[in-house]
This record gives structure tokens, sequence and C-alpha cells, in this order.
């Protein structure tokens, strides 16, 4: 058994016209045994960032507690607003310093662009990787049964979820 899936966990982010949507699962467990259901998976960065991490839950809050500390200094540093492309290239910075002994958990980014109300999604693996589709994305245990709803869904529509 993979250690993502000890304490398990879904973040799926969605992009639409000028928004954005992230959703998350409150379950914590520790592999088939529930511990908690109201564990908080998806964090606020700034006034429009978002940031799901799914995965070990030790590790998440460690993650999220260098994150906040490396928001605070480029704020302080640039004097503007994060961004979530920003926000992006920190979370991926900081997860590939790690990479021989990293953290196991797959960050998801969601946010609009201060200026423009551009929506902006990622998923990361583990070290980093970023990939940036257009309509959703999902990390996390249930992956492969978000993925499945999503595309059906899109399929449904018959169109992106923006233009």
């Amino acid at each position: 058994m993979s250690i993502m899936s000890y304490n398990g966990g879904t973040v799926l982010a969605m992009a639409g016209n000028e928004c954005v949507c992230i959703a998350t699962d409150l379950r914590l467990g520790e592999q088939m045994t529930t511990i908690a259901t109201d564990v908080k998976k998806v964090h606020k960065l700034s006034e429009k960032v978002y940031v799901g991490l799914p995965g070990f839950n030790s590790d998440a809050k460690t993650v999220l507690d260098k994150i906040q500390f490396r928001k605070s200094l480029y704020e302080l540093r640039e004097n503007r607003k994060l961004k979530p492309q920003v926000a992006a290239t920190i979370i991926s910075n900081l997860l590939y310093q790690r990479r021989f002994g990293g953290y196991f958990t797959e960050p998801i980014v969601a946010g609009l662009d201060p200026a423009t109300n551009k929506p902006y999604i990622c998923g990361m693996d583990t070290i980093g990787c970023i990939a940036s589709p257009r309509d959703f994305v999902v990390t996390g245990t249930g992956q492969e049964y978000a993925l499945g709803v999503c595309e059906s869904k899109l399929s449904d529509v018959g169109c992106p979820l923006y233009s």
C-alpha cells in the first residue's frame, strides 16, 4: 500500500469563466479506519488563492506551514499580492528541494489573478512537477473516480468550461 493512501483524501479544482472551484472530502483515516470527519484540506493563501493538500496528514501540515512562511516573505519583499501562478511556483520549488526525502502530499492550487480575474488551476506530484489543465485537476486517493465523473460531465456539456 502506498503512503499516499495511508491517510487518503481527494482534492478537485475546476475553472470557469472568471471563477474557480476547489473541493475536498473531510475524512481523515488510517487505511480503512476513520479517525476524524472534519479535517480541513483546502487552505486560503490570499484573497483569491487556495491550496488543497491531500495525502499524508502530518506532511500536509508541514508543507502548509512552509508555504505560508514563504508567501509572507514574498509579499514583504515584492510589496504585492500573491498570484496563483506564483503560489504554484513557490510550492513546486518547496517540494523539489526535498525530492530525495519528499513530502507525501500532492498539492492543487486554484485561484484568480488579482488584476484580470483570469482563472488558474494546477496540480502537482510529490516532487513539484506542475500540470496546468484548462478545465479541471484532481489529486489524491479518489483521483480515478473523480476524473471519470469530471470527464463525463464535460462530455455532457459538449464545450469547454470557459471560453
